[in-house]
């Protein structure tokens, strides 16, 4: 095999093998990019590109549609022109010189008569999305990847009033632990409409469905639910009833950012880190971008950053804004133990800091790609509070250009 880097596309390349992720996939009269310097999968075989060449308005649709993946930095966009850095794995039989003969020329840029770029003031296009993850030190906002359990069979304590589930950490997407939990809620129901649970819980006895108090309410409902210990209490005793339970659980601690509309991206142009001072690291933050590659029905990683002391956090970080003392409780909600104050204060326990970072390029999500802000090893930081904030813009992908 030979590998050639290029600014180009060749076509009908045949008996190309190339290994994605550990398996090895033919690709026939097909066209395939490729990124040399990425360890992990950075390829993308087009099965119908039978019909593009080196024409310039055709390779326009399918970057504004994204059907082309950013791999790393090979593909550079802005508002006039873009750079497109493809290499190509092929047979050394193939034709080296093709790569010279369909060479995709810049598009231009206009420019004044000294020579520099003409600049032009515009309006902003597309539209704001702030994005806060869940807390990384709260695994009961760990939604992302939480799995769904349905009707299970709840353990009664011995008193009647305490029941207990198999899983110790149930999803809370009630009370307000994730920044525009709504959104989230919607988002799950759209893309589940079999199963639109919205990660509510839904607690039964003898079959019927009861009533959850309302978060942070001193009276009302039949029940509430011990969110970091998977128990339910009852005001009423329940004792001799089968009480079961429908509910949602963590398995990792990946936050995950996509495009949210068909025909749509993501443009991610800042971010900022929101932790509370009581904040202890016990794992490393991992910041990383994924593509879906649809052949295997896989989803590989194209790269990754990782934060593995707090250090590494300030160092980066352009500056810290002034801290934000505690606000919104009381002296003894304070002093309540923090599992028992998340699910009955409204406030902050801990003073909180922010810490903005800088993006000297910005990361564009097309439809199949996304970033995943995780902890390596899914341990729960210990403390009150640990978020990023992301600043992001979605465009129409016709306006990606």
């Amino acid at each position: 095999m030979s590998i050639y880097r290029s600014e180009a596309v060749l076509t009908n390349v045949t008996n190309a093998d190339i290994q994605v992720g550990g398996t090895v996939v033919s690709a026939h009269s097909s066209v395939v990019f490729w990124n040399t310097q990425d360890s992990g999968i950075s390829a993308k075989i087009f099965d119908t590109f039978a019909q593009i060449r080196s024409h310039q308005d055709t390779l326009n649709t399918f970057v504004s549609a994204g059907s082309l993946i950013v791999v790393q930095d090979s593909i550079q966009l802005t508002y006039n022109q873009y750079l497109i850095t493809f290499g190509m794995m092929c047979d050394a039989v193939d034709k080296a010189t093709d790569l010279s003969q369909l060479l995709i020329p810049t598009r231009s840029v206009p420019k004044q008569p000294d020579g520099t770029p003409l600049v032009a003031l515009a309006p902003r296009q597309g539209t704001a999305w702030v994005v806060g993850t869940h807390n990384f030190a709260d695994a009961t906002s760990w939604f992302g990847d939480s799995q769904r359990v349905v009707d299970e069979g709840l353990a009664d304590s011995g008193d009647g009033f305490l029941f207990l589930s198999k899983q110790t950490i149930w999803i809370d997407m009630t009370s307000g632990r994730v920044h525009n939990e709504a959104l989230w809620i919607q988002a799950q129901k759209n893309e589940n409409p079999t199963d639109p649970h919205g990660y509510q819980p839904i607690i039964k006895s003898d079959g019927i469905t009861l009533t959850m108090r309302e978060p942070f309410e001193a009276s009302g409902g039949d029940y509430e639910v011990l969110w970091e210990l998977g128990h339910v209490h009852f005001f009423n005793s329940q004792a001799g009833k089968a009480v079961t339970a429908s509910y949602s659980y963590p398995t990792t601690s990946a936050f995950h950012i996509r495009p949210k509309t068909p025909g749509t991206s993501v443009v991610v142009e800042d971010a900022e880190i929101d932790i509370s001072t009581d904040l202890v690291l016990t794992d490393e933050i991992v910041y990383s971008w994924w593509y879906f590659y649809s052949p295997l029905g896989q989803w590989f990683c194209l790269g990754e950053y990782a934060y593995m002391r707090a250090s590494q956090i300030v160092t980066e970080a352009r500056g810290n804004y002034p801290q934000c003392e505690t606000f919104g409780t009381t002296e003894e909600e304070r002093a309540i133990p923090l599992p028992e104050f998340r699910r009955k204060s409204r406030g902050m326990k801990s003073a909180r800091q922010s810490l903005p970072f800088n993006y000297t390029t910005t990361r564009t999500l097309p439809m199949g790609t996304e970033l995943r802000i995780y902890l390596r090893h899914h341990r729960p930081f210990g403390g009150e509070h640990a978020t990023m904030t992301i600043y992001c813009t979605e465009l129409s992908d016709g306006s990606i250009a």
